[in-house]
């Protein structure tokens, strides 16, 4: 979890608007631990998508033939819009829809429109976001690359940190 806390600023981004508020460390450990923790029942552990080192590096002189494939996503795979169901915790709980699209998505592959649960959101901003996500991610995915790696020892440690 310190790691996590270790960047040198912290903001709270919320509602539509995406207004900003700078919090505190403690704050944001706080924050980790109510939002992005997981319990395993033995073992507590936060995730945090940020740069880090390779743990294996694939090139041509280590995968059969030097030769990698790369696959493309369909068309009908790569979402221009979502409409994301949520709890509305303004209106009792009661199902609700945010409707999040991309115009220049839109533009380049036309009208796609997936529809989401978000499991556990109660507000239009948060479901606003994880639309967004979505998006962002139908976006920046849309390609596979395949390949037969050589017998190759990967050694696995743990760092730890003190």
């Amino acid at each position: 979890m310190d790691m996590v806390a270790k960047n040198h600023e912290w903001y709270l981004i919320y509602g539509l608007q995406n207004s900003v508020m700078p919090i505190t460390c403690y704050q944001t450990w706080h924050l980790f631990s109510a939002l992005c923790a997981v319990w395993n029942g033995t073992q507590f552990s936060a995730i945090q998508d940020r740069t880090s080192d390779p743990v294996c590096l694939y090139t041509q002189s280590n995968v059969v033939d030097g030769k990698f494939s790369r696959q493309f996503a369909a068309g009908k795979t790569i979402f221009t819009a979502v409409e994301v169901e949520y709890a509305d915790e303004r209106n009792f709980y009661q199902k609700a829809v945010e409707y999040v699209a991309d115009d220049s998505m839109i533009t380049r592959y036309g009208y796609n429109v997936k529809k989401i649960t978000a499991y556990g959101c109660t507000s239009r901003g948060q479901a606003h976001r994880y639309g967004k996500w979505v998006l962002e991610t139908s976006r920046l995915e849309q390609c596979t690359i395949t390949f037969c790696s050589r017998s190759i020892k990967v050694i696995t440690f743990t760092r730890r940190h003190h």
